[in-house]
């Protein structure tokens, strides 16, 4: 479990490739039981930015992505006490690698 901080250099880390970064909420959806140790709140979402931070993914493209993911919050005592995040980052990866105008190089020497 993250704390306080932890969670929030987690997120930065997310958003720092895409320092314009908007994200869309599509669907949420609740469900409280004990079995559950409190209320869990999934969340689908869409975050959309420009690759043009930091390059945790290779060279900037300044092009416009776009990243599917899901949250899944466990609330107790009116408090975000866990999250599990599931984003597609192989679809990211694929936009940002489409983006890529240098020409290929052949660097193979065998």
């Amino acid at each position: 479990m993250l704390r306080p901080d932890g969670y929030q250099r987690d997120l930065l880390s997310l958003v720092a490739p895409f320092p314009d970064a908007r994200f869309e909420i599509r669907d949420v959806q609740t469900n409280h039981t004990e079995r559950y140790a409190g209320l869990r709140v999934a969340v689908t979402w869409v975050m959309r930015g420009t690759y043009r931070g930091t390059p945790d993914f290779g060279p900037l493209t300044g092009e416009e992505t776009e990243l599917l993911g899901i949250s899944q919050f466990l609330v107790q005592d009116g408090r975000i006490v866990k999250e599990f995040r599931v984003y597609d980052e192989i679809a990211l990866r694929a936009q940002i690698n489409a983006g890529r105008t240098d020409e290929f190089t052949d660097t193979n020497i065998y």
